[in-house]
Protein backbone atom coordinates (compact mmCIF):
# COMPACT_ATOMS: atom_id res chain seq x y z
CA UNK A 1 0.00 0.00 0.00
CA UNK A 2 2.73 2.48 0.91
CA UNK A 3 4.42 1.80 -2.40
CA UNK A 4 1.34 3.08 -4.26
CA UNK A 5 0.49 6.08 -2.06
CA UNK A 6 1.87 8.67 -4.49
CA UNK A 7 -0.44 7.40 -7.23
CA UNK A 8 -3.50 7.90 -5.00
CA UNK A 9 -2.67 11.56 -4.28
CA UNK A 10 -3.49 11.16 -0.58
CA UNK A 11 -1.47 12.74 2.17
CA UNK A 12 1.63 10.57 2.44
CA UNK A 13 2.25 11.54 6.08
CA UNK A 14 -1.11 10.15 7.17
CA UNK A 15 -0.31 6.83 5.47
CA UNK A 16 3.17 6.74 6.99
CA UNK A 17 1.98 7.39 10.55
CA UNK A 18 -0.99 5.01 10.20
CA UNK A 19 1.20 2.17 8.92
CA UNK A 20 3.79 2.74 11.66
CA UNK A 21 1.20 2.90 14.43
CA UNK A 22 -0.58 -0.21 13.17
CA UNK A 23 2.65 -2.21 13.01
CA UNK A 24 3.73 -0.95 16.45
CA UNK A 25 0.36 -1.92 17.91
CA UNK A 26 0.70 -5.46 16.56
CA UNK A 27 4.23 -5.80 17.94
CA UNK A 28 3.12 -4.43 21.31
CA UNK A 29 0.35 -7.01 21.48
CA UNK A 30 2.87 -9.84 21.12
CA UNK A 31 5.13 -8.18 23.70
CA UNK A 32 2.36 -7.97 26.32
CA UNK A 33 1.01 -11.48 25.68
CA UNK A 34 4.44 -12.95 26.29
CA UNK A 35 5.23 -10.64 29.17
CA UNK A 36 2.17 -11.99 30.96
CA UNK A 37 3.56 -15.50 30.43
CA UNK A 38 1.78 -17.31 27.65
CA UNK A 39 2.52 -21.05 27.70
CA UNK A 40 1.16 -21.67 24.16
CA UNK A 41 3.86 -19.39 22.73
CA UNK A 42 6.60 -21.23 24.63
CA UNK A 43 5.20 -24.56 23.45
CA UNK A 44 5.13 -23.30 19.84
CA UNK A 45 8.73 -22.10 20.03
CA UNK A 46 9.86 -25.43 21.47
CA UNK A 47 7.94 -27.34 18.80
CA UNK A 48 9.72 -25.35 16.10
CA UNK A 49 13.09 -25.87 17.79
CA UNK A 50 12.47 -29.64 17.99
CA UNK A 51 11.61 -29.72 14.28
CA UNK A 52 14.84 -27.86 13.51
CA UNK A 53 16.81 -30.33 15.62
CA UNK A 54 17.68 -27.70 18.21
CA UNK A 55 17.59 -27.80 21.99
CA UNK A 56 14.35 -26.62 23.56
CA UNK A 57 14.39 -23.50 25.69
CA UNK A 58 13.39 -23.27 29.32
CA UNK A 59 11.87 -19.82 29.71
CA UNK A 60 11.81 -20.07 33.50
CA UNK A 61 15.58 -20.66 33.47
CA UNK A 62 16.23 -17.72 31.16
CA UNK A 63 14.11 -15.16 33.01
CA UNK A 64 14.99 -16.10 36.60
CA UNK A 65 16.64 -13.35 38.64
CA UNK A 66 19.90 -15.26 39.16
CA UNK A 67 20.21 -16.37 35.54
CA UNK A 68 23.25 -15.40 33.48
CA UNK A 69 21.76 -16.81 30.29
CA UNK A 70 23.34 -15.33 27.15
CA UNK A 71 19.97 -14.21 25.78
CA UNK A 72 19.19 -12.22 28.90
CA UNK A 73 22.57 -10.48 28.84
CA UNK A 74 22.29 -9.87 25.13
CA UNK A 75 18.91 -8.14 25.52
CA UNK A 76 20.27 -6.02 28.37
CA UNK A 77 23.26 -4.94 26.29
CA UNK A 78 21.82 -4.70 22.76
CA UNK A 79 18.06 -4.70 23.34
CA UNK A 80 17.18 -1.27 21.96
CA UNK A 81 19.33 -1.70 18.84
CA UNK A 82 18.12 -5.25 18.29
CA UNK A 83 14.49 -4.22 18.47
CA UNK A 84 15.09 -1.24 16.18
CA UNK A 85 16.89 -3.37 13.57
CA UNK A 86 14.23 -6.07 13.83
CA UNK A 87 11.49 -3.51 13.28
CA UNK A 88 13.32 -1.89 10.36
CA UNK A 89 14.28 -5.02 8.45
CA UNK A 90 12.11 -7.86 7.16
CA UNK A 91 13.42 -10.13 9.93
CA UNK A 92 10.72 -12.00 11.86
CA UNK A 93 10.12 -9.23 14.40
CA UNK A 94 7.74 -11.32 16.48
CA UNK A 95 10.73 -13.30 17.79
CA UNK A 96 12.22 -10.11 19.22
CA UNK A 97 8.83 -9.19 20.67
CA UNK A 98 8.54 -12.58 22.34
CA UNK A 99 11.93 -12.48 23.99
CA UNK A 100 11.58 -8.82 24.99
CA UNK A 101 8.29 -9.69 26.68
CA UNK A 102 9.61 -12.81 28.39
CA UNK A 103 12.69 -10.98 29.63
CA UNK A 104 10.56 -8.06 30.80
CA UNK A 105 12.54 -5.60 28.72
CA UNK A 106 11.30 -2.11 29.70
CA UNK A 107 8.22 -1.35 27.65
CA UNK A 108 9.07 2.32 27.14
CA UNK A 109 12.36 1.32 25.49
CA UNK A 110 10.65 -1.40 23.49
CA UNK A 111 7.94 0.90 22.21
CA UNK A 112 10.34 3.69 21.18
CA UNK A 113 12.71 1.29 19.37
CA UNK A 114 9.85 -0.55 17.70
CA UNK A 115 7.98 2.57 16.57
CA UNK A 116 11.13 4.30 15.28
CA UNK A 117 12.19 1.14 13.43
CA UNK A 118 8.77 0.76 11.81
CA UNK A 119 8.66 4.47 10.95
CA UNK A 120 12.09 4.29 9.30
CA UNK A 121 11.12 1.13 7.43
CA UNK A 122 7.89 2.51 6.06
CA UNK A 123 9.45 5.89 5.26
CA UNK A 124 12.07 4.15 3.12
CA UNK A 125 9.39 2.11 1.35
CA UNK A 126 7.30 5.24 0.83
CA UNK A 127 10.23 7.24 -0.52
CA UNK A 128 11.16 4.36 -2.82
CA UNK A 129 7.60 4.19 -4.11
CA UNK A 130 7.51 7.93 -4.73
CA UNK A 131 10.83 7.79 -6.59
CA UNK A 132 9.61 4.95 -8.82
CA UNK A 133 6.28 6.72 -9.44
CA UNK A 134 8.08 9.94 -10.41
CA UNK A 135 10.42 7.98 -12.67
CA UNK A 136 7.54 6.27 -14.45
CA UNK A 137 5.39 9.38 -14.90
Amino acid sequence: MLFLVKATHYNIWVWLIAASLGAWLGESTVYWVTRWGSKPITNSINYLLRKLGQKEIDIDEIVSEDSNHWLKEWMRTWGFGTIFVGAFTPLPMFLFDIFAGYLKYPYWKFTIACFLGKLARYASILLGGIAIYNFLT
